[in-house]
Formats: C-alpha cells, sequence, structure tokens
C-alpha cells in the first residue's frame, strides 16, 4: 500500500437528540442513522480527507457504542465502521471524541443504504472534528409533474424521471479541494429489479434549469436544487458512487 494512494472509510451509526436546524435535516424523528467516514491520502499530498455519512431525524443526536475492522479492496485502506458518542452536527465547528469501531451496514454492492432524510458529510480533517459539507436527500419523486415549461407533455426517454431533491450546505473550512463536482448527475446509476445496474442515466429535462444544483458551491453557502434521472424501471435502487471515491450511497425507491 505504500506505493499506492490510500482510501479509509468509516460507517457512523449515530442515534439522535438534538441538532436543531443545523443539518437541515427532514424527515421522521424515528430515523435510524449509519455514517461513513472516507478517508483520502494522495501520494503527493499528505492530507486525509474524511467522508462521514449519517442518517438522522429531524431532531436529536445521541450515543452508540460499537467495534469492528474489515479489509477493502487492494487499491484501498481498511474499511473500519465507528460509532460515535460525541459527533456534533454542522455546518458550525462540531466536534468529536474518539469513536469506538463497529461492523458497517452496506448492500451487497459495498454500499451504504440511505433513506430519505439521511445526511451525508465531508470533513475537514482527519479527526472528523469539523465538516466542510453536508447534503440530505429530502425528496424522491417518480414521474412527478415537470415543471420545466420545454418539458411539459413530454415523456422520459427511458420511461420514467426520478427526481432527487437535495439540501447542500457548506461550511468555512469548505474549498474547491474539498470536493470536486458534488452531486454530479453523471455519478448516479440505478439498479433495477433485474439487477442490472445502468449507468447515464442523468437527465436534463422534467425541471427548470433554475431548479437544478449548481455545479460549484462557496463556503458558508446553503443550496437547495434537484438531480433528474431517466430509466426505463419504476421501482430500483439508486446508486450514488463520487468518481474519485472508493465507495457510495444507495437508496430505494
Amino acid at each position: 500500500m505504500a506505493d499506492a494512494d490510500r482510501w479509509t472509510f468509516g460507517i457512523f451509526s449515530v442515534s439522535t437528540d438534538d441538532i436543531g436546524n443545523n443539518v437541515g435535516v427532514r424527515g421522521d424523528t424515528t430515523a435510524q442513522t449509519v455514517e461513513l467516514t472516507m478517508n483520502l491520502q494522495s501520494r503527493k499530498v499528505q492530507t486525509m480527507r474524511r467522508l462521514v455519512l449519517f442518517a438522522v431525524p429531524v431532531i436529536a443526536l445521541g450515543a452508540v457504542v460499537g467495534c469492528g475492522n474489515n479489509s477493502a479492496n487492494p487499491q484501498s485502506a481498511d474499511l473500519t465502521a465507528v460509532h460515535s458518542s460525541g459527533l456534533a452536527a454542522p455546518p458550525t465547528s462540531p466536534t468529536t471524541t474518539a469513536p469506538p469501531k463497529s461492523s458497517p451496514a452496506t448492500s451487497v454492492r459495498g454500499n451504504i443504504k440511505k433513506k430519505v432524510g439521511d445526511v451525508a458529510a465531508l470533513c475537514a480533517d482527519n479527526g472528523c472534528a469539523e465538516f466542510t459539507v453536508t447534503f440530505t436527500l429530502d425528496k424522491l419523486e417518480v414521474d412527478p409533474k415537470c415543471t420545466d415549461k420545454y418539458s411539459r407533455g413530454v415523456k422520459a426517454e427511458n420511461g420514467h424521471f426520478v427526481v432527487l431533491s437535495f439540501t447542500v450546505k457548506t461550511t468555512d473550512k469548505f474549498t474547491g479541494d474539498n470536493v470536486y463536482s458534488m452531486l454530479n448527475p453523471y455519478d448516479f446509476s440505478i439498479v433495477g429489479p433485474d439487477g442490472i445496474t445502468v449507468q447515464n442515466t442523468s437527465s436534463t429535462g422534467c425541471v427548470a434549469v433554475s431548479e437544478l444544483l449548481p455545479s460549484n458551491f462557496s463556503p458558508s453557502s446553503q443550496y437547495v436544487g434537484k438531480v433528474v434521472l431517466d430509466t426505463k424501471h419504476a421501482k430500483g435502487v439508486i446508486v450514488y458512487r463520487p468518481g474519485m471515491i472508493d465507495g457510495g450511497w444507495e437508496w430505494e425507491y
């Protein structure tokens, strides 16, 4: 591993107690939580970044415990699940205690299984004491009424439009180096009921351009926008795997 780029993931499972409006989460108050921390160490840049993925309800952040360790693929470091009892909420300057570890809850594809209302966060440092950005899938709609005047009455090329509504929050620690082209529609794919993964599902139809997420983000800012997919499947699994990250998330719909 000395001659290869090194990635480290952690899954944080947290129950919640009181995070107020810090993460902009929407959903019910019974959501269970899972977090993913991905650390990147480049050969040339001796910096580690961690991607934290966690699901939370509308209110609260509590304590959890556990321990475990897993070996990832040859190009990455160990895949480690972690529980945290002191994780604070973004976008301010959250702190965290050294978390114990536990086994990750992943799908057969190796992705973290998520639900609408779950939150993902990119850490600003190795210890994940501060976040750079968080994003929440607020709503998932299949064949909604199209709002783009040029798309009204136009059917999806592959059969169904799937519209994902996100809230994205950046902190003052966010820079262009923290994340590149986050939530790029081309990083999404869909697994059908037949188990076949279909890529190139992105679409610019159905919603107005002004409703889409921007391609660039600024520090200390909040964005609400949509990602549109075009698929033949009215039911399936949506997978988001950013191109430079060895791992991802998925939502069943």
